[in-house]
């Protein structure tokens, strides 16, 4: 069958970035992101994200905690544009992270743990607790 979208989409998407040392082998990280549909109603158009984190660089090793808050309205973009594994949208959130990177292999690990609530209940969706081991290759040439 057919389907359509509650709302079109017409807005801002940013994401900022900063990093600041602290030692010579350490710094802090601070990563933000907002989205807003000009085109939903206020109260559903809205997502956020803030993350901190540090960043050691150990002699081949870098290893990098983070805690990120997020938080997505029902109705700021269509789910399948948002982050599945922080459940799309309708969710307010943390996400714990730990990514290690081997500059010698050009190997990244990152271990995510997730924990999800529903903004608005839905009988589509839950509360959520996820975890996530994601596998990186740095620096590939094509």
């Amino acid at each position: 069958g057919d389907s359509r979208f509650e709302y079109e989409f017409a807005g801002i998407s940013q994401s900022y970035q900063v990093s600041a040392g602290i030692t010579r082998d350490l710094s802090a990280i601070l990563n933000t992101s907002i989205v807003e549909n000009e085109k939903a109603e206020p109260g559903n158009n809205r997502a956020q994200m803030i993350q901190v984190g540090l960043k050691y660089n150990a002699s081949k090793y870098n290893l990098i905690p983070s805690i990120g808050r997020f938080y997505s309205e029902p109705d700021v973009t269509p789910a399948f544009y948002n982050s599945p594994i922080l459940g799309n949208t309708n969710r307010d959130g943390t996400i714990y992270s730990l990514r290690v990177e081997n500059s010698n292999s050009n190997l990244a690990l990152q271990l995510n743990y997730i924990d999800a609530k529903t903004i608005n209940s839905s009988v589509f969706q839950n509360d959520r607790i996820a975890t996530e081991l994601l596998m990186e290759m740095l620096n590939v040439k094509f």
